[in-house]
């Protein structure tokens, strides 16, 4: 029944650090108003450091356009294509805005 409820759809971490915190998507808004995230509690009696509901998870959604999926296939909205291939090997970030 939960698969049948999650689908197709591919969840991740948000960072490396948080494992509490879940992201879904991108996804099409019209198709999931409504998402279930699977949750598996952990189990107190084989790991004595890990306690039942003693930590907090947050989820969220990517309901968006033009975004690119986990599996990096392009979603329906996604217009643009690459002028050249390759492979990015690093990102230098601007003081400012980006």
């Amino acid at each position: 029944r939960v698969k049948e409820k999650i689908g197709n759809l591919s969840f991740q971490n948000y960072r490396p650090t948080k494992k509490n915190i879940l992201v879904v998507g991108p996804v099409p808004g019209q198709k999931y108003k409504e998402i279930t995230f699977p949750i598996l509690s952990p189990d107190p009696a084989s790991k004595r450091d890990i306690h039942f509901l003693k930590y907090p998870i947050y989820v969220g959604g990517n309901r968006g356009r033009g975004q690119i999926y986990l599996d990096g296939s392009k979603s329906n909205n996604n217009v643009y294509n690459a002028t050249a291939a390759g492979i990015v090997k690093k990102i230098i970030r601007k003081e400012k805005w980006g």
